[in-house]
């Protein structure tokens, strides 16, 4: 009896030490920083990000917002953003997405836009057209219609499977 206790022990120890799939798969920032030394290689592909919101801007039929692109979304540890924001547009009405929510977005890069700054000097930016957000203040997720398969792999935290 103690051995079937020890071997029930032990299965059930070693079955919690392999921890399921994180939800919503994210690119690192280390990731973030590839694709913005070289956005041209990366346009189209499908991407996931999780970050912090700013400038986050409601219409109609869309909202538009910076993400300052972060590590971690979780609720423990340093959360450090990335080098500078990415400009996510997620064309769909009534989202719960706000200035400082935690959020992460899935979608496909648009070509960069390049332009000059105030004092003259040369900088690109590029847009995520987002297909689903999650935002994890809310805890609400949105999606496009469309695209109900991916975004249900996605939120169980399967790798996007784009070549990097």
């Amino acid at each position: 009896m103690k051995k079937v206790l020890l071997v029930l022990a032990l299965s059930i120890a070693s079955g919690c030490a392999h921890p399921g799939p994180t939800r919503y798969h994210i690119f690192s920032i280390n990731k973030f920083r590839q694709i913005r030394g070289n956005p041209k290689r990366y346009v189209g592909r499908l991407c996931a990000f999780g970050g912090r919101v700013a400038n986050a801007e409601q219409t109609q039929d869309r909202v538009s917002f910076q993400l300052l692109v972060q590590n971690r979304i979780a609720d423990m540890g340093e959360r450090p953003a990335s080098d500078g924001p990415l400009v996510v547009v997620y064309s769909a009405p009534g989202t719960t997405v706000a200035d400082g929510h935690q959020v992460k977005v899935l979608g496909y890069l648009r070509d960069p836009v390049v332009g000059k700054n105030v004092f003259g000097v040369t900088v690109g930016s590029f847009t995520l057209d987002a297909i689903a957000v999650y935002d994890a203040f809310t805890q609400y997720s949105f999606s496009l219609s469309g695209y109900e398969e991916l975004f249900e792999k996605w939120k169980t935290g399967e790798p996007l499977g784009t070549k990097n």
